[in-house]
């Protein structure tokens, strides 16, 4: 469902942040970005930009992005649809697209997180939950990034060969207690994966 005709760069990614400051409600840059924020540095190609939300926050959201499009991703299908003004979405839906030509990133990705109150919860299984204040972590620049173990976590248990290659990069510069974390995760949502084996 991505349309982009070219890559994304760390250009973008600042423009979403500067975007974005004045949101008032938690955000998190996402996805691949998220993890080039935790390692410093650009490691592969990026065809999108991807900004996390609470799914509470979803009409500030529309607010706050008000001259933008918005469409809605139809879970189990390579389609979107228009969001209606007003409308609130439940899950499974949870992906959102929104355009503006007149933005230096005319399309952005935006992910609703699911969360209890006091903990993140995994929209795939609800089991695997996580304390707010370990989801978003802050760059160097400032750039609040989704943690890069959630972040490996959303890849579960759907992978590919980019997705192999961040776990390779990211896995050896986890901390201990996050590392920690991820394992219990896999082994909650597929204890059969091969990933467990780096945590032997």
């Amino acid at each position: 469902m991505n349309d982009m005709s070219r890559e994304t760069t760390w250009n973008d990614v600042y423009a979403v942040g500067d975007r974005f400051r004045t949101f008032d409600q938690p955000w998190a840059i996402a996805g691949g970005w998220a993890l080039d924020c935790f390692l410093g540095e650009q490691t592969r190609s990026h065809g999108d930009a991807e900004v996390a939300v609470f799914r509470e926050d979803q009409h500030a959201l529309r607010e706050h992005l008000s001259d933008w499009t918005f469409e809605v991703a139809v879970p189990g299908e390579e389609r979107t649809e228009p969001w209606a003004t007003g409308e609130w979405l439940e899950l499974p839906r949870h992906e959102l697209h929104a355009r503006n030509e007149a933005f230096e990133l005319p399309h952005l990705e935006c992910l609703l997180n699911e969360h209890d109150g006091e903990r993140w919860t995994f929209r795939r299984d609800s089991r695997v939950t996580r304390d707010l204040e370990k989801v978003v972590r802050v760059s160097e620049t400032g750039m609040p990034y989704l943690a890069p173990d959630i972040v490996l976590c959303y890849k579960l248990p759907i992978f590919g060969e980019h997705d192999e290659a961040d776990f390779d990069r990211v896995f050896p510069q986890l901390a201990p207690e996050p590392r920690g974390w991820l394992r219990e995760a896999i082994l909650t949502v597929d204890p059969d994966h091969h990933w467990l084996r780096a945590f032997e």
